[in-house]
């Protein structure tokens, strides 16, 4: 992921930022293109999935069972592409990363 020094130092500007959930959008403009990144505090969520993943050791996997809770913003900016072409083997590598572990509830691989 990214945070405002490295897309500061990588050319981006601030475009808004949002003081109640500290969410803060960036842009940096590249010929006719405008490209887009969102930096959103993660902080609740990942303590959340940490007491639910608790509460789920030595449970069983069962139908419906949910390994992981993402922020909207991880799942339209990292992971809504490779849902869209079926790449199954890149979620698989993204979701069973160290990178993605804060959000998953149950122990195990996605």
């Amino acid at each position: 992921m990214y945070d405002a020094d490295t897309l500061r130092s990588a050319g981006y500007s601030l475009m808004s930022r949002d003081a109640v959930t500290g969410r803060q959008v960036w842009g940096k403009l590249e010929g006719t293109k405008l490209h887009v990144k969102e930096i959103a505090p993660v902080d609740r969520i990942v303590a959340a999935n940490k007491a639910v993943r608790a509460e789920n050791v030595g449970r069983g996997w069962g139908d419906g069972a949910v390994a992981m809770r993402v922020p909207m913003h991880v799942l339209m900016n990292r992971l809504m592409e490779p849902l869209i072409q079926d790449d199954k083997k890149h979620l698989d590598r993204v979701l069973n990363s160290s990178e993605f572990d804060p959000f998953r509830v149950r122990d195990g691989r996605v």
